[in-house]
């Protein structure tokens, strides 16, 4: 990390009485200079232990978010707690610094207050002993007169340049005026801003550095109109400063005003003023602390730029959109939430969604376990409905996303909610359902009818064709078996149709329908007339008067009736009996039914209890041996 800023550290700034530490961009100490680990009072080999904040907690919040970097003062006033808790109040200058490798970190240059304000001190104090000396002495100075003026005067000279090496060395700017407004001093830094030299700003008045009225071009990128509620806010900050004067001293922080650059355009500054006051009490001038703030509102117009493109592109999308924090209280939706719900966007914001709009699905909002999901997931979808202002059912989609700060998880956690109507589409669903039902339906009839009369056709065919039924000449034979074979063929392409229908139907799940049990029993006995003939067994059938139409599947009740009927006729002896029974009973008279029954419920329900429909019994009886 910050591998060749490291090799080069100790070689700059090891010796430097000035205190400097570098460190990462995670804040950990990195290296620093003998002079920052006496000021901090903490041993070299302890210092990857520490970092920044450990010294300057009030920074903490600033340096713990990358993004506050950019923004933060390059030069501040703060405190600073060395390892024993000691507070001293620090002048730091913060630069950002990157490798090659393209980590990022900084480089932190530390002032001691105690000893600016000494030397400040000490300043004034030599000005005024030499100042009366000069009024004291006349004529030939005496010569320890002399040797004490040269000392003093060397003193004045090495702590002035002391003091203008410490506002050299800040990276904001920094200029002195006098009583009257004009500017004594100015430091590098200062100048480069202004993109003039030092010597065409001293003497100039600090109310010349920049307009107050008119259209410019800013160092932003920007045209900037500078009207009458800039001159009447520059107005009533000097007015303020006017009271501090009258007060004897204080600061003004945070004047943001335009300075006129040698190129022509202006330069957004960011002010702190302080009135300088003599040894006798008297408020002799003042020092301004100017931070340009160029590259605050460049980064400023980049994040209100990728928020506006961020704010259209939502408004364009076709589809609803709903941001809300980790609470579900809506901070921004689109036109589109209007259009589905009839709510302005406005009525969203700062409340749930279901405090606005009717919610009639359990699954409209996320729930404790549609959230858990989420935090694990980071996306999830589910179907729901609404009732919107109108009263009007809305099917709708929600795609939900989490948009979280993987650093903090308390910090920037958001639910976006992609909501889609998907009303037409349900209503097209359901009646493609209903198109299938209905031509399964028909095929299963249609089918159905198709296959009873042409099962009794084959039986006699298959007679004739025995002889069962006397001699038959050989054309009439030969007809006979292309017919039985075409209808055997056909019976053949009627049950795979019928099994294609069952297929359709949701892999053969039964389909009821409304029949006549009567009628579709004689139907299926017909089948067997034949045989009882050719068996000589005696095939009776009994029907109750009091049998309902029943809801059944007429393929199923038919193939099992087949079943039961045929096994009924395979197992009797010839001149037997097989008899059939159809009636309505109750399941508790009943008492339980034989092994060659079938029970149906005629209305849906359980056979037995008060108020119960009952059942439909089809009862099956030979004289054979049975199973």
């Amino acid at each position: 990390m910050l591998k060749q800023v490291q090799e080069t550290f100790d070689s700059l700034y090891g010796e430097l009485s000035l205190p400097v530490v570098l460190f990462g961009s995670d804040t950990r100490l990195l290296n620093a200079n003998r002079a920052f680990l006496d000021l901090a009072r903490i041993e070299r080999e302890d210092l990857h232990q520490h970092s920044l904040v450990t010294f300057f907690k009030d920074l903490k919040a600033a340096f713990e978010r990358d993004w506050m970097l950019k923004v933060i003062p390059d030069i501040m006033q703060t405190e600073m707690v060395d390892t024993r808790g000691n507070s001293l109040s620090v002048r730091m200058q913060y630069t950002r610094v990157a490798g090659e490798d393209g980590d990022e970190g900084g480089l932190a240059f530390i002032v001691d207050a105690r000893d600016l304000k000494a030397a400040e001190r000490k300043l004034e104090q030599l000005t005024l002993e030499n100042r009366e000396l000069k009024e004291q002495l006349s004529g030939k100075e005496p010569e320890a007169v002399v040797h004490e003026k040269v000392r003093l005067e060397k003193v004045l000279i090495e702590t002035r340049d002391v003091v203008e090496r410490i506002l050299e060395s800040c990276g904001d700017g920094i200029f002195e005026t006098d009583r009257d407004g004009r500017i004594t001093m100015v430091n590098r830094s200062f100048a480069e801003m202004l993109g003039k030299s030092k010597d065409e700003l001293v003497g100039m008045f600090a109310y010349e550095l920049g307009p107050l009225v008119g259209e410019f071009q800013s160092t932003t990128g920007e045209t900037i109109v500078l009207d009458q509620s800039y001159c009447d806010y520059q107005t009533e900050i000097l007015d303020r400063m006017q009271a501090l004067h009258d007060q004897d001293g204080g600061k003004i922080e945070n004047w943001e005003v335009y300075a006129s650059h040698k190129n022509g355009t202006i330069v957004p500054l960011e002010l702190t003023v302080s009135l300088r006051i003599s040894a006798e009490g008297i408020v002799g001038g003042g020092v301004t602390s100017v931070r340009d703030l160029t590259s605050k509102k460049l980064d400023d117009q980049t994040v209100r730029g990728a928020r506006d493109f961020l704010e259209k592109v939502i408004e364009a999308s076709y589809d609803g959109i709903v941001v809300s924090d980790m609470d579900g209280m809506v901070i921004l939706t689109n036109s589109a939430v209007e259009r589905l719900t009839g709510h302005a966007k406005k009525d969203f914001v700062g409340k749930r969604f279901s405090e606005v709009v009717k919610v009639d699905s359990a699954t409209a909002e996320l729930n404790a376990g549609r959230l858990t999901e989420l935090k694990e997931k980071k996306r999830i979808s589910f179907e729901t409905f609404i009732h919107n202002k109108k009263g009007t059912l809305v099917y709708l989609e929600h795609g939900i996303a989490l948009i979280a700060d993987e650093r903090n998880e308390n910090w920037g956690n958001y639910i976006v909610s992609v909501i889609r109507d998907i009303t037409e589409k349900r209503k097209s669903s359901e009646a493609l359902r209903k198109a299938y039902q209905f031509r399964n339906e028909f095929f299963t009839n249609i089918t159905h009818a198709f296959r009873t009369p042409l099962t009794l056709s084959i039986g006699p065919m298959e007679g004739i064709l025995r002889g069962e039924f006397g001699d038959i000449g050989k054309d009439i034979e030969r007809q006979l078996g292309v017919s039985l074979r075409n209808s055997r063929q056909l019976l053949k392409l009627i049950n795979q149709l019928l099994d294609f229908s069952r297929l359709e139907s949701d892999k053969r799940n039964v389909v009821y329908m409304e029949k006549d049990l009567e009628q579709l029993v004689s139907a299926v006995l017909d089948s067997f007339a034949f045989i009882a003939k050719k068996k000589k067994i005696k095939l009776n059938f009994r029907a109750g008067n009091d049998i309902p139409y029943v809801s059944i599947d007429p393929v199923k009740m038919e193939k099992a009736l087949f079943n039961l009927v045929g096994n009924a006729f395979k197992f009797t002896p010839e001149k037997g009996r097989v008899d059939v029974a159809l009636e309505r009973v109750n399941a508790a008279q009943d008492g339980g039914r034989a092994p060659q029954e079938i029970a149906i419920t005629s209305g849906g329900g359980c056979c037995s209890g008060e108020g119960a429909p009952g059942c439909i019994k089809i009862a099956i009886s030979d004289t054979g041996a049975g199973i």
